[in-house]
């Protein structure tokens, strides 16, 4: 299992110049953790400390960048 974090293009878009920066350097989107992902081949990527515009814009940059399986985690959830 893989548990990462991660952000989506729209909503670091949204965010004030200065939140790209630090974004750009210290998160990742959908699609770097889609590519790194890929590379590391989990059999569970659980998405945490997430943000999006919305729940549907998360798993939709999700679906359309990575196919394996993959859950957005929640507090106190167990996989």
């Amino acid at each position: 299992m893989l548990v990462h974090e991660v952000l989506t293009p729209g909503y670091v878009a949204s965010r004030p110049e200065q939140f790209q920066r630090f974004a750009a350097r210290y998160h990742t989107t959908t699609r770097q953790l889609a590519d790194l992902a890929r590379e590391a081949r989990p059999p569970l990527l659980v998405l945490y400390h997430y943000s999006a515009l919305s729940p549907d814009e998360l798993l939709s940059e999700m679906l359309s960048a990575y196919a394996g399986h993959f859950v957005v985690g929640r507090d106190l959830d167990v996989y």
